[in-house]
């Protein structure tokens, strides 16, 4: 059980001292407001431009007073000091060679800024970095333009103190920040705000490890097949109204923000959306002290909400109030030692529809033996393929929730309860009701699918239409779906299966919408076999009850007997049944993994417009 101190502090909304956050180090969970789509295409677009700029040579220096002397030499504003600092501004610098940054400062505590101007390299060359700071202090790179630089944009070795890094601007990269790597020494004091990174081709957009006490916010990170937001060994940061946004890389793993042998994180505020292929949205691995809170991540294909990592070691976890839409996989995932974990007030909504699994707790299901120690709570989470079912009005579904991995959520949320923060519209799905998952035709037979209408639209609109699809569940491609019928207004449809599904393992999907466009969809799983292979579809036993059925025995037979049956004679009936249990068999897909089609995707990029 979760102790009572444990419990007291979620309450609360914050870590005592000596809980996750310490008084040195005390976040205040504020929300920012975020940039608007039209300001992030206006603001990429809007480089400096080196027409209007002094084209400088590269600039390396080494101490205070060789720094000094270069300020004299170049005509640099400004003493070094709190009050006047040296200000290197309106200047373009090319890198000549590999070797070359455009500039490097170190070995300096002077105070100084870098500020309105370009930097670049040559086509021929790909310099290691294209600024570069070495044990600096009180340092501030505001407003510049850094493009086709080579491997790293930005590089702050170990040992540096009091660095900002404001409103840049770095496209075509490997990394476009390298922060404190391969050092026994820490960068202390550090901002990331308001940068804006596309095409960064290399592992990571940040590459951060050994920081201790920093900010990293409202930074816009799109169109970079690489991991966003990656941290090493942090401590007492703030990860805020970031953006990551269409990220991704095909046959790669790619995370959104990842932090491992971390504490003393909070993780708040962040859209994380239409990223792709095989990425997680906040993966966490061997920290402690780590809350999460007010994130929103939206999947667009291939896509994995929250992460627990691994065979790791974390505890004192706090996951709320986050919206997880869309993920090919669980929302959230929990697997290895994990202890002090709760998870309380999240909607989860149309995650690994094919699974069924919102929540996937691998860490209860492989460590139950010694989860008296381990402890994992789950509490008024919303779970969209519940069935929601509230007869008392009190916003709680009346039946718990069960999560995979021996788990429930005792109080599972009627409706979601994040929808007002996001100003996300939220349709929850229509749930098909016939017919169920795992069934069994033969080709050439009328089937009826029926479905039940949406119970939650946050909005407030009426359903305008359904539509049904279907695919081979082997089909790995946004063409993949093929429509059977649309424009329906009624929740049911008789299909009769096309011969061409012969022998196949098919998904079929329904597909509600409302009145301004916005949709939510339904999948199941079924097999389709020959016309010889089954003689009728599957019989419907729900209305039997134990009062409806009896059996008897006849003293002068050798059979029992129902009304209207013999056992042996339904024998062979139930040899057939056998064996077509026996041929079913789940699609070999990775964690429930329905291929998101361009219509879907047109469906869900005119609603984000719409709603986002």
């Amino acid at each position: 059980m979760v102790s009572l101190a444990l419990i007291l502090f979620f309450l609360m909304g914050f870590f005592p001292a000596s809980g996750l956050v310490s008084k040195s180090h005390s976040i205040q969970l504020t929300r920012f407001p975020l940039p608007t789509n039209n300001l992030i295409a206006l603001r990429f677009t809007n480089f400096v431009q080196a027409s209007s700029l002094t084209i400088e040579s590269p600039i390396d220096i080494d101490g205070n007073s060789e720094f000094l002397a270069e300020a004299r030499n170049r005509g640099w504003q400004g003493n070094g000091t709190i009050d006047d600092p040296i200000v290197i501004a309106n200047v373009h610098i090319t890198s000549p060679d590999s070797l070359t940054p455009a500039i490097r400062i170190k070995n300096t505590d002077l105070y100084f800024v870098i500020t309105n101007s370009k930097f670049s390299t040559t086509s021929s060359s790909v310099p290691i970095s294209l600024l570069e700071f070495q044990n600096v202090s009180h340092c501030q790179v505001i407003n510049n333009t850094m493009i086709d630089g080579g491997k790293t944009g930005i590089l702050v070795a170990p040992g540096s103190i009091d660095i900002q890094l404001i409103n840049n601007t770095l496209i075509n990269f490997e990394n476009a920040f390298k922060i404190g790597y391969l050092a026994d020494k820490n960068v202390t004091n550090i901002l990331i705000s308001g940068n804006q990174v596309t095409n960064n081709t290399g592992d990571h957009v940040m590459a951060i490890a050994n920081v201790k006490n920093g900010t990293i916010k409202n930074n816009i990170l799109t169109s970079n097949p690489s991991h966003a937001i990656n941290i090493v060994h942090g401590y007492h940061l703030s990860i805020m109204n970031n953006i990551i946004k269409n990220n991704g890389k095909r046959g790669n793993s790619m995370r959104g923000i990842s932090i491992y042998g971390s504490y003393d994180v909070v993780i708040h505020d962040n859209y994380i959306e239409n990223n792709f292929h095989n990425f997680i949205g906040i993966q966490i691995g061997l920290s402690s002290n780590i809350i999460v809170k007010h994130n929103f991540i939206s999947g667009k294909q291939h896509v994995f909400g929250i992460q627990l990592n691994g065979a790791s070691s974390d505890k004192n976890i706090l996951i709320q109030n986050n919206m997880i839409m869309y993920s090919d996989g669980p929302g959230i995932m929990i697997s290895g030692f994990t202890n002090n974990t709760v998870v309380k007030e999240n909607d989860l909504i149309d995650n690994n529809v094919s699974l069924d699994e919102q929540i996937d707790d691998q860490h209860t299901f492989e460590y139950q033996d010694t989860m008296n120690s381990y402890n994992i709570t789950y509490l008024e989470n919303f779970y969209d393929d519940h069935d929601n079912i509230d007869e008392d009005n009190d916003g709680i579904a009346d039946q718990p929730y069960e999560i995979k991995g021996l788990k429930e959520d005792t109080r599972p949320r009627s409706h979601p309860i994040n929808v007002q923060y996001f100003n996300k519209h939220v349709l929850t799905k229509p749930k098909i009701t016939n017919p169920h998952e795992n069934d069994n035709f033969a080709v050439n037979h009328q089937v009826t699918f029926t479905w039940k209408a949406p119970e939650y639209d946050s909005d407030g609109h009426g359903i305008t239409s359904y539509s049904l699809y279907y695919r081979d569940v082997y089909a790995d491609n946004e063409d993949s779906w093929i429509e059977v019928v649309s424009s329906l207004k009624e929740t049911s449809y008789a299909w009769t299966i096309p011969p061409t599904l012969e022998n196949k393992e098919i998904y079929v999907m329904v597909v509600a919408t409302c009145n301004t466009g916005y949709s939510s969809r339904d999948i199941i799983y079924i097999t389709v076999f020959g016309a010889g292979d089954i003689t009728q579809e599957p019989t419907d036993y729900t209305h039997l009850t134990s009062e409806s059925t009896e059996t008897t025995f006849d003293e002068n037979s050798d059979t029992m007997s129902t009304p209207g049956y013999e056992l042996l004679a339904i024998l062979p009936m139930l040899t057939i049944i056998s064996i077509t249990i026996m041929r079913r068999r789940k699609a070999p897909v990775t964690r429930g993994n329905p291929t998101r089609t361009r219509f879907l995707s047109l469906q869900r990029t005119e609603r984000q417009q719409h709603h986002g």
